[in-house]
């Protein structure tokens, strides 16, 4: 049997969301770019447009559920960093 160390799981944790965040920011960059407009400003415009755009209504489904994986990968990166996981 082996002993793995708590700080090598909360590295190995660590280096995993870090780059599943990076992967989700950067998903999110490009509909920033594509857009050229923050998510707020485009929720607002699909969400007032006077005429529905299916192409639209579908990228804003895929941007907000890459916010909102961003916003808890986020949460989750602060948490490891502050130990506050525990190794069952």
């Amino acid at each position: 049997m082996i002993t793995i160390e708590k700080s090598e799981v909360a590295n190995w944790l660590l280096l995993s969301c870090k780059s599943e965040h990076r992967k989700v920011k950067e998903k999110i960059d490009l509909f920033v770019q594509k857009y050229n407009q923050a998510f707020s400003d485009f929720e607002l415009e699909v969400k007032n447009a006077e005429q529905e755009n299916f192409g639209k209504w579908d990228d804003y489904i895929e941007w907000k559920a890459y916010q909102q994986s961003c916003s808890n990968l986020k949460h989750k990166i602060a948490e490891i960093e502050k130990g506050h996981f525990t190794v069952s």
